[in-house]
């Protein structure tokens, strides 16, 4: 196996490689996976497969095996700009706003979106060795245009169950922040304070406490984690 990375500029130096990609995605996501997306009998192409989108794929024998697509998070192009940034707006409503709990655009941080590998790839150690080339090549492109750090559909949905376990109520949600501010805020008692004066006060302890934030996500499990 190997792997080829290209940008919208680049798809004519690889052949049909880029067809392929396409095509097997519609016969994973769509086919088998029964997936919503747009798709003609041939191949599955959404909104994000634009000039500003670049591709890392992997074949086996002159066939595309796997693949990912990758963008910068300040990416746009028309009305749309990455997955997760329009899903976070409110532009698809098939993926809850909450996926991502702030909106990022930074040139430093880019978006993997599309990942997929072929079922040919029978063994364990067949489809590991695919994604590590796959992973290989998002990074090589991500870096040499600045970036520092790939985030995902999956890893934003595994962070947000992580953090909001199924069946947890917004109510539930809402008092355990509430909760967790008191706490907080609740360090600091002052006496013979306006309530402008207090007001100010608590304003500007919540302020502090928002940062520094984490840098950082869970990428392995709750049990055995691994922070990236």
């Amino acid at each position: 196996m190997y792997e080829i990375s290209f940008g919208f500029s680049e798809l004519h130096k690889h052949g049909s490689a880029f067809f392929d990609f396409l095509a097997l995605r519609k016969k994973v996501f769509v086919d088998e996976l029964k997936w919503d997306v747009p798709h003609n009998a041939a191949v599955e192409m959404d909104q994000y497969d634009t000039p500003v989108a670049h591709y890392s794929l992997v074949l086996r024998d002159g066939v595309v095996v796997g693949g990912a697509r990758t963008m910068a998070t300040t990416a746009v192009w028309g009305e749309h700009t990455y997955m997760l940034r329009d899903a976070w707006s409110g532009k698809l409503p098939h993926i809850p706003r909450h996926v991502m709990s702030v909106e990022i655009a930074s040139p430093e941080v880019w978006e993997c979106t599309r990942l997929v590998i072929s079922d040919t790839l029978v063994t364990q150690a067949e489809r590991s060795q695919c994604l590590a080339l796959v992973v290989d090549g998002l990074v090589e492109m991500a870096r040499a245009k600045g970036a520092t750090s790939l985030i995902s559909l999956d890893q934003a949905k595994k962070n947000l169950a992580a953090e909001i376990p199924q069946g947890r109520s917004f109510d539930q949600v809402k008092n355990a922040a509430q909760d967790a501010w008191d706490q907080v805020l609740g360090r600091v008692e002052v006496e013979g304070a306006t309530a402008d004066q207090l007001t100010t006060l608590y304003s500007n302890l919540y302020r502090l406490y928002l940062y520094p934030n984490s840098a950082f996500e869970n990428t392995g499990t709750a049990a055995a984690p691994k922070y990236q």
